[in-house]
């Protein structure tokens, strides 16, 4: 509703000042003269039919509003509207708060929702979720960003804002500024990296979330998420970062993606540049 509104009224604003501009200059020295808003409205043309007469001012007036129309969330860059946290969310504001989710079994099932953006400053990040500790809570990010999460070296397996969702939700949450670079070699599986999520299985999903930085590990990579299993899928999301695979063996095939390394489950309304 309030994207609609907004159009409407730069689509308002832009053919008064257009049409203001195709009169004559007596008309326009009458119309911005000492008189009142009817006398200016009766100046104008009847606005349907400059639309129909002036294909080319209507083609000027669409491009500007899909240049200026707002999308969604705190800096408008979220594809789809956001609605309410959970009422048994717990909120989130700080960098501790966030990685306490990954604490134990209990945390890893809870419900939580961003506040505020958080810079987490480009020290190292440690997944929520792990292959035997798995988030399976619901992560709303409220339209917030989480800027500078860094990850590197031979430490995880599951390397992203999360490591390893099952059965878990994540959504409405953008990654800024995100560098991945997870070199780990595991004695048995094999790594996945993904800016939002290492792995999601199970009906896990990620919505509405985007991704803008460098990931890159040996194996399965992807903006959002390295891989998505049956079941689980990933819909509104986007990436504009870079993404890296390279095998860590001659036996070893890589799989790299804008949106995911490998899916066998859903991916929807979604886009990677």
């Amino acid at each position: 509703m309030y994207k609609s509104n907004y159009k409407r009224v730069l689509s308002a604003v832009l053919v008064v000042v257009m049409l203001l501009g195709m009169l004559p200059v007596t008309s326009f020295s009458a119309a911005t003269g000492a008189i009142g808003q009817a006398e200016l409205l009766s100046a104008i043309p009847d606005l349907d039919f400059v639309i129909e007469e002036n294909s080319l001012e209507l083609v000027e007036i669409v491009a500007f509003e899909e240049d200026f129309a707002p999308g969604y969330g705190s800096n408008g860059k979220f594809l789809a509207p956001i609605g309410a946290p959970d009422d048994d969310s717990l909120p989130i504001s700080t960098r501790a708060q966030l990685e306490a989710i990954g604490n134990d079994a209990t945390s890893l099932g809870g419900k939580y929702h961003l506040i505020n953006d958080i810079d987490l400053g480009g020290s190292g990040w440690a997944p929520i979720g792990s292959y035997n500790t798995s988030f399976t809570g619901t992560f709303d990010g409220q339209g917030y960003v989480i800027r500078n999460l860094t990850i590197a070296g031979n430490i995880y397996q599951y390397a992203g804002l999360f490591g390893y969702a099952n059965i878990g939700t994540i959504r409405n949450v953008g990654l800024e500024d995100t560098h991945i670079n997870d070199s780990y070699t595991p004695s048995f599986g094999r790594p996945h990296a993904g800016g939002i999520c290492g792995i999601i299985v199970g009906s896990s999903s990620i919505f509405n979330c985007y991704n803008t930085g460098y990931v890159s590990t040996s194996d399965f990579a992807g903006g959002i998420c390295g891989s998505i299993s049956d079941n689980a899928s990933i819909s509104n999301c986007y990436n504009l970062g870079d993404i890296y695979s390279y095998s860590s063996s001659s036996s070893t095939a890589c799989m790299a993606g804008g949106i995911c390394g490998t899916s066998a489950g859903a991916i929807s309304n979604s886009y990677n540049t």
